[in-house]
């Protein structure tokens, strides 16, 4: 899934109109999200089912969240999916996500700050996309540079709780690393 999306980035990246760079990060940030908080899901749940005994650690996360998500609830959607995994005994699972790392100048610019991490960069493109046309504000005011900066970001950060595409380019799998073997069609 990281190199479908990575890919996904590169050609972002390549759009002349930055509007349209804009509209390719939100829709990969969405599906990035999306993917990343299923996955982790169905971790939750094919870990519940193996031992029951776990239900007690279990830290509840309320999934309305899921239902037409705006991209603030899926992020915060997604940190309490995290919290809960490590609850349930995947020791690590959200370090990578909550780790304060140096930012490159697109993403400073955007943050406002020279570390930060992932969680933070992208709340605060969610706020600038809320100040433009796309949400409440005006057209303009693109950074195209620290848009596709975003995306990079999350795809890297992400990348250990995404699912990966098996060798038939149709399945995506739980990574074995999290001992898990759930199949799903991407059809």
């Amino acid at each position: 899934m990281r190199g479908i999306l990575e890919t996904r980035a590169r050609g972002a990246e390549q759009l002349k109109a930055e509007e349209s760079v804009r509209a390719a990060v939100l829709g990969l940030m969405r599906i990035t999200l999306q993917h990343a908080c299923v996955m982790l899901g169905e971790w939750i749940a094919n870990t519940l089912r193996a031992d029951p005994s776990k239900l007690q650690k279990f830290t509840g996360v309320d999934l309305k969240d899921f239902l037409a998500p705006a991209d603030g609830e899926l992020i915060g959607l997604l940190s309490e999916l995290l919290v809960a995994v490590e609850n349930l005994g995947w020791k690590s699972a959200g370090r990578q996500y909550w780790e304060t790392a140096v930012l490159s100048e697109p993403l400073k610019r955007l943050v406002g700050k020279s570390k930060a991490n992932v969680e933070t960069v992208l709340l605060a493109f969610v706020r600038e996309r809320n100040d433009g046309v796309e949400g409440h504000g005006l057209p303009g005011g693109y950074d195209p540079e620290a848009d596709v900066a975003v995306i990079r970001s999350l795809i890297a950060r992400a990348a250990p709780f995404l699912p990966i595409v098996a060798d038939d380019g149709e399945t995506l799998l739980i990574p074995r690393s999290v001992g898990a073997t759930a199949r799903h069609s991407r059809r």
